[in-house]
């Protein structure tokens, strides 16, 4: 950029040494704005400032890039705002302004969307109507860009960056599980982050044991509750809620933040000695802290099975066993196999039942690994088609059918390949 400039600068200061007889000369006006930019003697915008909702109407200078444009961040705390540009920083008095009409007009004022751009309103009217930004999302980074047309037009583009996550970044867990300070690396130091929505969470898994209350953390019933804070180091300064109940609030419970002083404990109560459970943090853009609580449940899957179909007739009436993961790899044709008959191409075999323990809302899926094969580990053996290798598929309590269809020849370790998909 700073090239071109030269070179325009050159080429101006050329056309200014042409002859008198021309009018060249008189098309450029080095105090413009244009002249200053390219001259390098400031712009209006180097002594002007923006004010809106963004900023609480303080006014803020604006950030000059090298390409000449000026541009202001900033996240949104509502759906909607207002911004002019004064040309006088800090004053609303001194010079005029850049806004969204000429006179008080709101209904007719500019509308500036993101992804949107528009040419300002030159005005030295004391009080007319701001720009108007219309269509923001909370939370979202927006950029707004000026970029000087002549002496009284600029322009401004609205862009946006994406949600801006809040993290808890020095902040601790306590609970009166031990009363102390728990190290953050995988409490408050770790956290996933929904890049779409910008909410940050925090996971504590604990084992709640009654018998333990640290004394600075005190809970009314130490059988059935447990406290906790969300802390800056050892202090009780931080983010407190309010008590709620295990297995009766399952939404979130909105927080504040403290202002410096001690405050009460969170209580979860409703808990059972020795029983797992998940302490949930979350943090929305807006700074918003919440917390739940959930529990560990025990499912078992029972009535899987595997189907495979179209098998090549060489197979037909030949006994297989499955086996895999479920069955501790049992060596086919011993106790745990399941015994199948490959009949009109087709075999099926019912899984063992499966046991798998879930936290709260974690999706309850059952992968598992396994094939059909013959007596002893002896060949031929069904798997999957693409390499060869075991079956591998993740059951659910609704989904609790692999279903696969032969489709690959027999391979030199006689070898049976199906396309496994769950129904």
């Amino acid at each position: 950029m700073k090239k071109l400039l030269s070179f325009l600068v050159a080429g101006i200061a050329a056309l200014g040494l042409a002859s008198c007889s021309g009018d060249l000369h008189n098309e450029f006006d080095p105090s413009s704005a244009l002249g200053k930019l390219l001259l390098g003697d400031g712009t209006v915008l180097d002594k002007a400032d923006i004010c809106g909702t963004f900023n609480n109407w303080t006014g803020s200078a604006l950030t000059k890039e090298e390409d000449g444009t000026y541009t202001y961040t900033f996240t949104a705390d509502a759906t909607s705002g207002e911004f002019s540009i004064r040309e006088v920083a800090g004053s609303w008095t001194a010079g005029n302004r850049w806004c969204g009409a000429l006179k008080k007009d709101n209904e007719n004022a500019l509308k500036l969307k993101n992804g949107k751009s528009v040419t300002l309103v030159y005005s030295d009217d004391p009080d007319p109507s701001h720009v108007q930004l219309p269509e923001l999302t909370v939370g979202t980074s927006y950029t707004l860009t000026f970029t000087i047309e002549d002496d009284d037009s600029i322009s401004a583009a609205l862009s946006s960056g994406g949600v801006t996550p809040y993290y808890l970044a020095g902040y601790f867990l306590r609970t009166s599980q031990n009363g102390d300070v728990i190290d953050g690396t995988s409490v408050l130091l770790d956290p996933s982050v929904d890049k779409k929505t910008g909410v940050v969470t925090y996971i504590y898994n604990f084992t709640f044991d009654s018998s333990l209350s640290a004394a600075e953390l005190p809970v009314t019933d130490p059988a059935t509750e447990v406290a906790f804070r969300i802390t800056k180091g050892s202090s009780d300064v931080g983010y407190y809620g309010a008590t709620f109940a295990y297995g009766t609030t399952t939404k979130f419970v909105d927080t504040v933040e403290d202002d410096g002083t001690a405050q009460s404990a969170n209580i979860i109560s409703g808990l059972e000695n020795g029983k797992d459970y998940r302490l949930i943090i979350q943090t929305t853009p807006e700074k918003v802290v919440s917390y739940k609580v959930l529990g560990k449940q025990t499912v078992v899957l029972s009535g899987a099975k595997f189907v495979a179909t179209g098998l090549p007739s060489e197979l037909e009436g030949l006994t297989l066993y499955l086996t895999g993961g479920f069955t501790g790899w049992a060596t086919p044709g011993t106790s745990g196999s399941v015994a199948a008959v490959v009949t009109n191409g087709t075999i099926e075999a019912t899984v063992p039942d499966i046991t798998g323990e879930f936290i709260g809302d974690d999706p309850q899926e059952f992968p598992v690994a396994g094939k059909f094969a013959s007596d002893g580990w002896t060949t031929p053996e069904i798997v999957q088609a693409s390499n060869y290798d075991n079956i591998e598929v993740t059951f659910t309590t609704t989904k609790k059918t692999a279903k696969g269809t032969f489709q690959s020849k027999k391979s030199d370790e006689d070898k049976y390949g199906c396309s496994w998909t769950v129904e």
